[in-house]
């Protein structure tokens, strides 16, 4: 293998180990982003249900 190739061969395992460490940490935020969500998904709905509901029900 010449010279020119183990630097790309390295520089694709780096990247790919990258992607690795980015697609870790992205995950972790949405496992710690996900019961906002929620809680936010919720309450929208709630907000739909409040608005849809007749107006003598408000």
């Amino acid at each position: 293998m010449t010279e020119e190739l183990k630097g790309q061969r390295l520089f694709a395992m780096q990247s790919i180990e990258m992607g690795r460490a980015e697609t870790r940490v992205a995950k972790d935020r949405l496992a710690e982003l996900q019961p906002k969500i929620d809680r936010l998904e919720i309450t929208i709905d709630q907000l739909r249900m409040a608005c849809s509901a007749p107006r003598e029900m408000r």
